[in-house]
């Protein structure tokens, strides 16, 4: 399955530079780049780092979600930038729950949520360290579109942030939960067979 999402996000990608060249919207070259290298980097260390096909679908559906520039969106009233970072925490705590998967739930539990408002936080600084080189335009190192203002708009991000890490936590814990209950129960019935 890892093969065929590999195929097909980097097909989008391709298919989005070349759209992106059309439309003159140079700016979003950067993007595109950055997320053919995260992809690189996330497919070199993948069994490493102990990432399974769930954690590598999230990743992709964030880099395309990103890619697509929908940030003048309001799905439903609520601007698509809320969405995005939301759906971004969920995959960083995800993809750190893998890569912590040695720990104890409840430490992980803490940790992939913390995991989430870091890397948030990071995204935060490089978009205004973006901000301050290249000044406005399109895509994660301008000032454009979804980026309303400035101190709030950080703001908003790191909290949909986390409440996608916090969501991700609470569908790890008590899935995991579930299983210990179920896998609990199997021991049992096997120990009355013998």
């Amino acid at each position: 399955m890892k093969k065929y999402l590999t195929i097909i996000v980097y097909t989008i990608l391709i298919l989005l530079v070349i759209k992106y060249s059309f439309t003159k919207q140079y700016d979003l070259f950067f993007d595109l780049a950055a997320a053919f290298i995260l992809l690189i980097i996330f497919n070199l260390n993948f069994k490493h780092w102990n990432q399974n096909n769930i954690s590598y679908f999230f990743l992709i559906l964030t880099l395309l979600l990103h890619n697509f520039h929908l940030y003048a969106a309001k799905p439903f009233g609520i601007p698509f930038d809320h969405y995005m970072h939301f759906i971004a925490g969920f995959t960083i705590a995800l993809i750190f729950d893998r890569l912590l998967f040695e720990l104890p739930i409840k430490k992980r539990f803490f940790l992939i949520i913390v995991a989430a408002l870091g890397i948030g936080a990071v995204g935060e600084i490089a978009e205004w360290i973006g901000y301050s080189i290249f000044n406005a335009g399109e895509g994660f190192f301008f000032y454009g579109v979804g980026d309303e203002g400035e101190w709030r708009n950080a703001t908003f991000d790191m909290i949909f942030n986390g409440i996608g890490g916090i969501s991700a936590a609470f569908v790890l814990f008590f899935s995991k939960k579930q299983l210990e209950i179920k896998t609990s129960k199997l021991h049992k019935n096997y120990n009355k067979v013998q």
